[in-house]
This record gives C-alpha cells, structure tokens and sequence, in this order.
C-alpha cells in the first residue's frame, strides 16, 4: 500500500484524530485530550484514536490529526501480553468482563492495521511469531505510510516515549492551554525483559524500523509532503 494511496472511508468528525501502529500510547493521549476539550467520560475517547494505514485525501476543517510513534519492539510484546494483562491505560477497565481472558487480542489488532493475520492464529504466542521472522503486523508499512505520505493539512508526530516531556510543547502547538495526562509510569511490556533469543529475534525482525523511529524528532509535523520542527523550521527525516 503506498503513502499517497487512500481508502475511501474518512475520520469521524472529532477535533482529534490520533493514529499509531498500537503499543506506544496513543489511548493515554486520547484520554488527555478529550478531557482538555469537554472533560466528558472517557468511554467515548474511542472516538478520537485507530491505527488506519494510510492518511485519508481529506480531513474535516479544524481538525488535529497526530501520529504518535514508539519502540516498536515493546509495542509487539505488548501486543502479545495484552491477551492477559490488561490496566487502566487500555481501557479495558470499562469493559464488564474485563477481568477475562482476551486471547483473540492479537487478532483483532491485526484487523484493526488493515493487514492479513496468515499465518498468525490465536494459538500464537509471542515466541512463535517472532520464530515466524517477519512483520505481520508490517509496523514499517505503517509507519513509512504517514511519514511519507503527501497530504494538504498537517499531520503532527510524537514520540510516546518523550510525550511526557513534550506535554507542554504538544499543547502550545495544538492551540491548547494544556494536556493533563496520568503521570508516567514503567512500560509494563518491555523487549529487554524478554529470553535472550527472544530480544535477538525481536532485534532482527524490528532494529532497522527501531533505528530509523530514533533517529526522528521526538516532536514536528508534517505539511504537502514536508517536515517541520514545531516552530516552523524546515528540516529532513
């Protein structure tokens, strides 16, 4: 699928829209900028956040749309560990069988990237995708999409693991008097805890998109196919 290819289906018309591949934060964001806006229930945060492909032609007037990107190394493990460990941060806590056991997780988010789940079955743990060695979430494919894709408005990137950091930066560049998120925390998915085969095998499959997220701006925007820091300075990716 090509950056400047797009699927006819558009954004629900919310002054919002964060994207990401999963994994990297971008509920917990959502969360903070729908209280900034209406301070309503956070259930209806749904709304403002997925993890679609490809940037659409066309946004609605006024709208904000970020991509929020991370170590996509500790976003699989986290795919994989959110089959039984779930906490507030993903919202599974307003769900009423919360408490159960989500072994179709995986799956699910493979629809949710707009990506084929073969070979992958809900019988997959983590040991046997990465045994697998290759991409079937294709992280790169999504990322390469937004980063490269030609579009007329502007699309904001953030690093999940400078958000909090950011926060007030982030806020003054959406226009906001501020974003109030929960304070950070330890990832409770992290590559580095994982077997040694297993992180040189997460390391193989992911440490040339690993390297290329680092070497980005944990902060700037993009604009008609060029990349700005957030005070409008001109610069490469």
């Amino acid at each position: 699928m090509s950056p400047n290819s797009s699927p006819p289906v558009g954004f629900p018309e919310t002054p919002f829209q964060i994207v990401s591949f999963g994994g990297c934060g971008s509920q917990a964001l959502a969360v903070g900028l729908f209280a900034a806006l209406c301070d309503a229930e956070v259930d209806d945060v749904a709304t403002m956040h997925g993890h679609r492909r490809v940037a659409p032609d066309a946004i609605p007037a006024g709208m904000h749309l970020i991509y929020m990107f991370g170590d996509p190394r500790d976003a699989v493990v986290s795919f994989f560990a959110r089959r039984e460990r779930r906490h507030e941060r993903h919202h599974f806590f307003l769900l009423p069988n919360r408490a159960e056991p989500r072994p179709k997780w995986v799956m699910w988010h493979l629809a949710n990237l707009e990506v084929s789940p073969e070979p992958v079955t809900e019988a997959w743990d983590l040991a046997r995708y990465l045994g697998h060695d290759r991409d079937v979430f294709k992280l790169e494919e999504h990322a390469t999409n937004w980063l490269l894709c030609d579009r007329p408005y502007r699309i904001t990137f953030i690093r999940y693991e400078a958000l909090w950091e950011n926060l007030d930066a982030l806020a003054q560049h959406l226009g906001l008097a501020g974003i109030n998120l929960a304070s950070k925390v330890e990832r409770a998915s992290s590559w580095q805890s994982l077997p040694v085969e297993q992180q040189q095998a997460i390391n193989q499959m992911y440490g040339p998109l690993t390297e290329r997220l680092d070497a980005l701006p944990d902060l700037f925007y993009s604009e008609a196919g060029q990349h700005f820091d957030v005070v409008g300075n001109p610069i490469s990716i």
